[in-house]
């Protein structure tokens, strides 16, 4: 998939802002791996935390997906892994929380703006009526 027409062409513009967050989400994917075959892999682990928070400061996004990832593997492998990945998860965990906290701080007490982004003053049903149906002409 990485070397994909699509995914070759996109890395390859000039403003791609988000490209290196494929890139430490990849790292941090390919670390956890690394640490569920390995038990006492504790570079791995640290090199998988480092890229997990890189990844979180660049998009919304990552946050999501860490934060989400981490609580499932937390909840739902808390009797088949080690400690060790216990706190791996639970540091994840913890990284998502404190950017969620830096987010609040930063951005959403400094907004000045009228609204907040997506924000409209349609009926919320009618717009998901229209992301539905919106391209079902091609």
């Amino acid at each position: 998939m990485l070397v994909s027409p699509a995914f070759s062409t996109s890395w390859l513009r000039l403003f791609v802002p988000e490209r290196m967050e494929f890139v430490f989400l990849s790292i941090f994917l390919m670390c956890y791996a690394y640490v569920l075959q390995h038990k006492q892999a504790i570079f791995a682990l640290i090199c998988g935390i480092i890229s997990a928070n890189i990844a979180l400061y660049y998009k919304e996004t990552a946050f999501a997906m860490i934060g989400a990832f981490a609580f499932v593997m937390l909840v739902c492998g808390y009797r088949n892994f080690s400690v060790q990945i216990r706190i791996f998860n639970l540091v994840l965990l913890l990284s998502s929380i404190v950017w969620l906290v830096v987010y609040y701080y930063v951005v959403l007490l400094n907004k000045q703006g009228d609204g907040f982004y997506g924000e409209t003053p349609y009926n919320a049903l009618l717009m998901v009526g229209k992301g539905f149906f919106y391209r079902l002409d091609e």
